[in-house]
């Protein structure tokens, strides 16, 4: 898992996500939402103010009555999601967010299988204000959405605390907190994650916390929760990926090092630089003096930190 590159949704359908957003968020539309709280600062402002004081306040108390609770949030979140997904809005989402996406379309998690689910990092039953948050979406597959869902946890006062919602549990809005859960569109995952990648790449290709991490650490414990939550040791294929990932990788450098010819090398280079299991790559690289045979590469061909 990798930290995704940065890049907007084009206007119109980010206008769109804010408009719809809005709905949640507030239920004001019989006063005119802005027009109707620009009223009430000029009220405030205007000489007439004391003598409509009351008139004022009153007005004030129906604004804020009209605000819909969380519960309702969390509702209106849920089935204006399931409406709108279809729409031409999600389309060009989708598309969008397929650029982000390693190889063909793989997942932004697990990096193997086929992207095809809008995820939201921060649950939408959890945080109906994120609903329709551009920021809050990654392209995953159909096995790693699923084991997410809508597990999440936040730091409070230090401490790890768990704020999945079960089925009978009371709708209520999760505590402030730093999020638990590795956010790769916000933060870069091998800043606490990395591969075992063995001696010379016959390691057991789990993922696991940064070794410079200590165990009592936040951080550590960051770093296992998403592991866990994603289930990116205990799917055997994945591993097995990894490691035929980095098997691959390794068998084009050598291909690259044999190869005389400039125009062929760029060739190899071109095609590297899609090949699947991008955060394989990245380790080799991370760890490459720890890697006999992926170092004596490197130092022949520096040029191919680059890639």
């Amino acid at each position: 898992m990798l930290q995704l590159p940065e890049i907007h949704l084009d206007k119109k359908w980010q206008n769109y996500l804010d408009k719809w957003q809005k709905e949640i968020n507030t239920s004001c539309a019989d006063f005119g939402d802005e027009l109707y709280l620009l009223a009430l600062y000029k009220l405030l402002n205007s000489d007439y103010f004391r003598l409509l004081s009351f008139y004022f306040h009153s007005l004030i108390q129906q604004y804020f009555n009209a605000l819909p609770s969380y519960s309702e949030k969390v509702t209106q979140a849920k089935i204006k999601y399931e409406n709108r997904t279809r729409t031409a809005t999600f389309k060009n989402i989708r598309a969008t967010l397929e650029t982000m996406c390693s190889g063909n379309r793989r997942c932004c998690y697990c990096e193997d299988s086929c992207a095809d689910e809008v995820e939201h990092i921060c649950p939408k039953s959890l945080y109906p204000e994120l609903v329709f948050v551009w920021d809050n979406y990654l392209y995953s597959c159909g096995l790693c959405n699923p084991k997410k869902n809508n597990h999440y946890a936040v730091i409070v006062g230090n401490k790890i605390q768990p704020i999945t919602r079960k089925k009978n549990d009371l709708i209520v809005p999760p505590p402030v907190g730093k999020d638990v859960f590795i956010n790769p569109r916000i933060e870069n995952p091998l800043d606490l994650l990395e591969l075992d990648l063995g001696d010379d790449l016959d390691g057991t290709f789990f993922f696991q916390p940064r070794y410079h991490l200590s165990e009592d650490s936040i951080d550590y414990q960051r770093a296992k929760y998403t592991i866990a939550i994603l289930d990116l040791n205990d799917r055997d294929y994945l591993c097995r990926g990894r490691e035929q990932g980095a098997l691959n990788y390794r068998a084009r450098l050598i291909e690259y090092q044999q190869e005389k010819s400039k125009a062929k090398r760029q060739q190899l280079i071109n095609a590297f630089k899609k090949m699947s299991y991008p955060t394989v790559w990245q380790e080799m690289k991370n760890q490459y003096k720890n890697i006999p045979s992926i170092y004596s590469l490197i130092e022949e061909f520096p040029e191919i930190l680059d890639w």
